[in-house]
């Protein structure tokens, strides 16, 4: 079926009633699998088709629609580790969380994990453009600057829409100026002599670039 290897662990999921929102497609390879059709299984999807709409869905079933369809190591990654959560909560006499706060959190995640995949690509081109061998060392050096500089923006980002000047226990906020060029301090602590002072300044432009496109408008 032109499948990854990791693609039968869905399959042997959906099989054991293990995985929600399954998509059409996953389950045509599972009957293409069990040499079945979608003629051997009419019946129970008529009788599911003719039960009442429901009114709502709980707001978890709702955060992992968008997982359980989706293939990559992100998604399945988070929804083990909703998973376990829920069951290790469970196991201390915990409460369980709402379902709200849930879907909020795996849908954070799910946003943090793309952007940091989508960081490492843009870095790994700007690379190739800094006018240095792309090394190891490099290559290393330059995506551990690529995610402090993003790790700045993120951490100054309510404070940049604001006039005023906010305070944390009883110390000013660091600008994302201030930010910025801890970061590049650090990155050059790391690596001495690595990256040159225009090499870092390429990588924070296309990196800033990449977080002002992958903000909400």
């Amino acid at each position: 079926m032109n499948r990854k290897p990791s693609f039968n662990l869905h399959l042997s999921r959906l099989e054991n009633g293990k995985l929600s929102q399954p998509s059409l497609r996953l389950v045509a390879d599972y009957l293409r699998a069990c040499r079945a059709s979608f003629n051997d299984i009419l019946v129970p999807l008529a009788q599911y088709t003719n039960l009442p709409p429901l009114r709502e869905k709980p707001d978890r079933e709702v955060a992992l629609a968008g997982l359980a369809g989706d293939y990559s190591r992100d998604a399945s990654r988070l929804e083990v580790y909703d998973r376990k959560t829920e069951a290790a909560r469970k196991r201390v006499g915990q409460k369980p969380v709402a379902p709200a706060k849930r879907a909020a959190a795996l849908s954070r995640q799910l946003r943090s994990a793309q952007d940091q995949r989508r960081l490492s690509r843009v870095v790994e081109s700007e690379v190739n453009r800094l006018g240095v061998a792309p090394t190891l060392t490099v290559r290393k050096l330059a995506l551990d600057y690529g995610r402090m500089v993003w790790r700045a923006l993120e951490q100054t980002e309510e404070a940049e829409s604001r006039s005023t000047k906010q305070t944390k226990r009883g110390r000013p906020r660091k600008t994302r100026a201030e930010r910025l060029r801890d970061a590049e301090a650090r990155a050059k602590a790391l690596g001495p002599g690595v990256l040159t002072g225009k090499a870092y300044r390429q990588l924070r432009t296309a990196v800033e670039r990449l977080y002002e496109d992958s903000r909400p408008r």
